[in-house]
């Protein structure tokens, strides 16, 4: 992992994102967003999980506000 990459627990990625940790997990299993690269409480989660849940977020919003 490069130094300046992040690392973020799911809590924290929920946090961060406004998303419950719950709809995190979901959007996993759907394949919408990749799965840590750990399991258990070692799982952590990179930036590129971070704007990719923000984008999933923006464009349910945008589908919600039509």
């Amino acid at each position: 992992m490069d130094q300046d990459e992040i690392s973020l627990t799911i809590e924290e990625l929920s946090e961060q994102t406004q998303t419950p940790v719950r709809t995190v997990r979901y959007y996993i299993a759907e394949g919408l967003l990749p799965g840590p690269g750990s399991r258990g409480k070692g799982a952590s989660y990179t930036e590129e999980h971070l704007l990719r849940l923000r984008l999933i977020r923006r464009l349910a919003e945008r589908r919600h506000g039509r």
